[in-house]
């Protein structure tokens, strides 16, 4: 396995691993890359300025594996690691892996050989895993699968507009290293979801891409992971979480405007709606009014009602999930100054995905409830492709005091109930739960 036995030209993958921190984790990271079936890669460790022993994991790595290239930085955070990682890359192909995650051990043969044999700029897994081993009490699960089927297919204006047809996060794919060296392409450092900003500006360039079956990248979900980090921000009401997908926003717009892709390509408004959420969830007016301020000026410049996105509604020219008018609405009416949830008796949650006829029926059954205390629904859309959010939304603009909505924009969860169960544990008010199905409805 070791270098001197393969090939001397540059090799198929390159495997580009920040390290920060994760010695606990690393050893199974490290073991399934270094023991991949396909043996022609380079495995580029970044070591971030970790604390613990981190280093020495990857110095062993690097002692027993000469295929290993071991880097060190001060703590600049994952995407100056990955910016140093490409710059120095020399495969054909380009991999992410975060060093606390793990993946099956034919991932890089099945995706070079799709990719290479095809010659696509992109080959993405069609499923990702979430383990939640460190935490006994859930279950693993499918936490995400593409749209698109898998294949070897051409990129379609659909496929594009769809912000579910891939698994967005960068370590799910291997990408082709020409194509990011003529956009001469980096992550944007200090933010959160980078990974947002790398996916919307590569994908306009590609023009072949292969879904993979069978083969998985295991997420694991731990405290004190940044995204675990955003959630405890958001639950502890952290006033200073910054605005980041605003600024990856603004980031792409600038990759769009610089390779005259504007007019061409739909911009990915519903990064706005999430970042707003999220800053309506810690109460920041500020940067709520500030994201939609940002929505109503690119709508207004770069797109068109009807055009903003697949599941736009014909009838009333606005899209039912990524309407920069309608979600920059949104965004302010989530911010509910003073609203005292002190005297909520019960609380009913609803999951809806794709269940326009029979939505209404259940919504209407709560408007007609007659009780002499206080309830709350709370409706989860599920990224429905049809007009469920539209009607839910409907809903809550007519009885707001009653429908208290939540809008997921990429759908992951319609394969597990788990973030359902998450939801609901995340919320802390209320003496009494009530779940009703959305294609149900109560008397």
């Amino acid at each position: 396995m070791e270098s001197e036995k393969l090939s001397q030209k540059s090799p198929k993958v390159s495997v580009i691993v920040p390290v920060y921190n994760v010695e606990e984790y690393l050893p199974q990271c490290l073991g399934t890359i270094m023991h991949q079936t396909l043996e022609d890669i380079e495995i580029i460790l970044i070591n971030d300025g970790s604390t613990d022993r981190s280093f020495e994991v990857c110095q062993k790595a690097a002692e027993m594996d000469k295929r290993v290239i071991l880097l060190e930085q001060k703590n600049q955070g994952a995407s100056a690691a990955r910016n140093l990682g490409l710059d120095i890359a020399k495969g054909e192909y380009i991999s992410f892996i975060d060093s606390d995650d793990y993946i099956s051990l034919n991932f890089y043969e099945e995706l070079y050989n799709a990719a290479s044999k095809n010659n696509c700029e992109l080959a993405c897994i069609h499923t990702m895993i979430w383990d939640y081993s460190i935490n006994s009490n859930k279950d693993d699960f499918r936490g995400g699968e593409t749209k698109v089927a898998p294949g070897i297919h051409r990129m379609t204006s659909q496929i594009f507009n769809n912000p579910d047809s891939f698994l967005r996060m960068n370590c799910s794919k291997i990408y082709k290293r020409e194509v990011i060296q003529n956009l001469d392409l980096k992550f944007v450092v200090g933010q959160i979801r980078e990974d947002e900003h790398w996916h919307w500006c590569f994908l306009p360039h590609v023009h072949k891409f292969a879904i993979v079956p069978e083969v998985f990248y295991y997420y694991r979900q731990r405290p004190g992971s940044v995204m675990s980090n955003l959630e405890v921000a958001i639950k502890d009401k952290n006033k200073q979480c910054p605005a980041s997908l605003l600024n990856i926003f603004n980031a792409i717009v600038k990759h769009y405007k610089d390779f005259n892709l504007l007019g061409s390509y739909k911009l990915p408004l519903f990064l706005l709606a999430e970042e707003a959420q999220i800053q309506a969830a810690i109460g920041n007016r500020e940067n709520v009014v500030a994201i939609k301020n940002a929505a109503h000026e690119y709508a207004k410049k770069f797109t068109k009602k009807t055009e903003l996105c697949s599941t736009s509604n014909s009838s009333t020219g606005q899209c039912s999930s990524c309407n920069a008018e309608l979600d920059s609405e949104w965004m302010t009416s989530k911010v509910k100054e003073n609203d005292d949830k002190s005297d909520v008796e019960v609380i009913v949650f609803c999951m809806a995905y794709n269940q326009g006829d029979y939505i209404r029926s259940a919504l209407d059954g709560f408007v007609m409830q007659k009780t002499n205390f206080r309830f709350e629904v709370i409706v989860h859309d599920d990224a429905s492709t049809d007009e469920t959010v539209d009607i839910i939304r409907e809903y809550e603009t007519k009885y707001p005091n009653l429908f208290n909505n939540t809008y997921q924009a990429e759908n992951q969860y319609s394969k597990g109930i788990s973030f359902f169960r998450k939801i609901i544990g995340d919320t802390n008010y209320g003496k009494y739960l009530a779940i009703c199905e959305a294609d149900d409805y109560w008397t």
